[in-house]
């Protein structure tokens, strides 16, 4: 019976960029959390409070509301921004990212234009200021979810100087002598001497 060249579980470099990305970011439901505490917020909401908008403080509340704005996806389209604009090389990196800024700036219009609760089409000025909070709040959800993206690249950067700074010992005889071949190998690689046997024998070494 011959074996399927492929299969669904196989993925290419972006899934698992993607993956990975999902993983370590923070929820959308996070950053709302670190917004509904930014001076930012806090100051829309004491306009609220003092009467010097026509939104009330309910309403302010509401612009990060789940269930009126929908965030969830909000947090989606930027993090699908991320991978598809992710620079690959020197060359396309400064392309890439204005790429992504101007894909941000879409996604800021987008979420602050539409789906407006009715309370905020009472007048032309109520749409215009929930308009400009939504789009306010955008702006910080894109920051928060950047910082927690370079947080979880600093963790995983101090994790890995923390076992690199760690002394290792090989456990036994064969440890060290599996261990002496690879860097044998691997300087074989460097020198550019290596064979296709060689690179072969440290593929299985290093899965082993």
């Amino acid at each position: 019976m011959s074996e399927s060249s492929g299969s669904d579980d196989e993925f290419d470099a972006d899934d698992v960029y993607s993956m990975d990305l999902y993983d370590r970011t923070a929820t959308g439901a996070e950053i709302l959390d670190k917004i509904r505490e930014h001076p930012t917020f806090v100051s829309f909401r004491s306009h609220a409070e003092n009467k010097w908008t026509v939104l009330s403080v309910e309403q302010i509340e509401a612009t990060l509301d789940l269930n009126i704005v929908d965030w969830e996806d909000f947090h989606t389209k930027v993090l699908e921004s991320i991978v598809c604009n992710k620079g690959t090389n020197k060359t396309n990196a400064h392309r890439k990212a204005t790429a992504y800024m101007n894909a941000c700036a879409e996604l800021k219009v987008s979420i602050s234009r539409s789906n407006l609760p009715d309370f905020a089409k009472i007048t032309e000025h109520h749409s215009n200021e929930w308009s400009s909070a939504v789009y306010t709040f955008a702006c910080l959800f894109i920051e928060e979810l950047e910082r927690s993206v370079n947080k979880a690249i600093d963790d995983l950067s101090t994790k890995i100087d923390s076992i690199l700074a760690t002394p290792f010992e090989p456990l036994d005889e064969i440890h060290a002598e599996t261990i002496y071949y690879i860097v044998g190998a691997e300087r074989e690689m460097e020198d550019k001497r290596t064979t296709a046997t060689l690179k072969s024998s440290l593929e299985i070494l290093i899965r082993l």
